[in-house]
């Protein structure tokens, strides 16, 4: 008995050690376990993300938690370098609002919806975005549904003309396809491309965006928004039933 405390002791006095030295410790820690219960976190054939391991809910419930968990899925799989993840079939209840900045991507990684609805929470900013790209490059979305809440917004809390909730923003990126997806019912634009946020008095363009082959219907403001970008390709996309096809701003840009 005396041995087995001893070897309980010293234990402990490792992990506590593990855990100083490495302050992201306490995750490998919680990740080791939960590949022993749920498996894999991403299968690496496939590149499905395990929903029971990032605690990510596929039945349009759990807000917080499934925005969480496909963050932590994102990140995961940047710093293992695996480029394609998805997700499994389902419908996905996304917590976009500026705050939460919706789905954060980072660069190098194809992100592949697998044919899901991401579905933004009712709420009654006046913005919010399901994706959230910013100063990111190589990046893909493809084949999914991205859908807001225009029908179920609340307009009236907030004076504003709450036009800046997106299903798409993308903040000076650069080499980014979005490509065979649905995106619908936003009470401002489907995509809004622009320069990154102001740092250190410069502004880095988005350039070198495809989008094509989508399907931008019923968003509130424009279906797609160029503010500042340069190369940007719009291709083979059904824009229809909302104020305007697209826009643009100040700044050159190519369509084709």
């Amino acid at each position: 008995m005396k041995k087995i405390m001893i070897l309980i002791s010293l234990l402990g006095i490792i992990i506590i050690f593990y855990i100083i030295i490495k302050p992201d410790s306490i995750k490998q820690i919680k990740y080791y376990y939960l590949e022993k219960i749920y498996g894999q976190p991403i299968d690496i054939e496939t590149g499905i993300i395990n929903n029971d391991f990032f605690n990510i809910d596929s039945t349009g419930k759990e807000c917080v938690n499934t925005t969480k968990g496909i963050n932590e899925a994102i990140l995961y799989a940047n710093k293992n370098n695996i480029e394609y993840i998805k997700l499994e079939h389902g419908s996905y209840l996304i917590n976009g609002i500026r705050d939460s900045k919706g789905i954060e991507l980072k660069s190098n990684i194809t992100f592949d919806c697998g044919g899901a609805t991401l579905q933004e929470i009712t709420n009654d900013q006046i913005g919010y975005c399901v994706f959230y790209l910013n100063e990111v490059e190589n990046v893909k979305i493809i084949n999914g549904i991205i859908k807001g809440d225009k029908n179920t917004h609340n307009y009236d809390n907030i004076s504003s003309t709450h036009e800046w909730g997106s299903g798409i923003v993308l903040l000076g990126c650069i080499n980014i396809e979005i490509h065979n997806l649905e995106i619908y019912n936003f009470t401002g634009d489907g995509i809004y491309i622009s320069g990154s946020e102001v740092s250190n008095g410069s502004r880095l363009l988005s350039k070198n965006i495809s989008i094509e082959n989508n399907n931008v219907h019923h968003c509130r403001r424009q279906g797609i928004s160029i503010i500042t970008g340069d190369t940007i390709e719009i291709k083979d996309n059904e824009i229809h039933d909302i104020r305007w096809s697209f826009a643009t701003s100040w700044y050159r840009y190519r369509k084709k």
